[in-house]
């Protein structure tokens, strides 16, 4: 599907199994790309997830595919960002990046992301 998504520059939504617009994020989520700039297959949460192999959202791809953007389309202002990880697990101090709270952007070193928490402290 993400060779579909790649010709048409749309994305492919894992969670909804349906192409929609690069970039696009329901309100209130967090939300992860295979391609740079918002392409490419994309899983999204509400919460926090500390498995996303097993959690109750999963994102199949991201165990064989390197996250390479990301958008924080969350609303509320208890949170300043989204701290994400390369381990399963959020209760530490090791996040490999933190994306404020209203931002998006492709990232500078691929990783396979594994999960995420919603940061209440600074996010930087």
């Amino acid at each position: 599907m993400v060779q579909i998504a790649e010709q048409t520059g749309r994305v492919w939504d894992e969670q909804k199994q349906e192409l929609v617009e690069r970039w696009d994020c329901n309100t209130g989520d967090v939300c992860f790309y295979s391609g740079p700039a918002g392409t490419g297959d994309m899983c999204h949460w509400s919460g926090n997830d500390d498995d996303w192999q097993r959690g109750s959202v999963t994102c199949s791809w991201s165990a064989r595919t390197t996250v390479k953007s990301v958008k924080n389309n969350g609303t509320s202002t208890a949170y300043n960002g989204v701290r994400y990880y390369d381990q399963v697990g959020q209760d530490r101090d090791d996040s490999v990046g933190c994306i404020p709270r209203g931002g998006r952007g492709t990232l500078r070193n691929e990783r396979f992301l594994k999960s995420h928490k919603w940061e209440t402290g600074a996010c930087g």
